[in-house]
């Protein structure tokens, strides 16, 4: 299944439950937008959903004392939210087959 990503809130959508993600931790800074998308899809596609909407996402820069417990550790981390939403004539049609059966 694919998700398809707004950054506006379009109608024709039920919304299901907000979705968030942060990427954090060694190389994080060599993460991209793909990486987000596809941890957020993930968690919408385990809610049966196939959009996320309100889709929100960039690049935090951290304070050394976040990442104190490790050289290691890039100071930088992706975030990404959303609410994911199934379309409202999925819905419709996933009503009109139960009817049907």
């Amino acid at each position: 299944m694919k998700v398809e990503f707004y950054e506006n809130c379009p109608k024709g959508f039920i919304e299901v439950e907000h979705l968030s993600c942060v990427i954090r931790g060694v190389h994080s800074q060599l993460k991209s937008l793909k990486d987000v998308k596809a941890e957020l899809e993930k968690q919408a596609i385990s809610l049966g959903c196939s959009a996320i909407i309100g889709f929100k996402y960039g690049q935090r820069d951290h304070a050394w004392w976040e990442f104190w417990w490790t050289i290691f550790d890039d100071n930088m981390s992706w975030y990404g939210e959303g609410i994911a939403c199934k379309k409202k004539q999925d819905v419709k049609r996933n009503r009109n087959q139960e009817t049907a059966i």
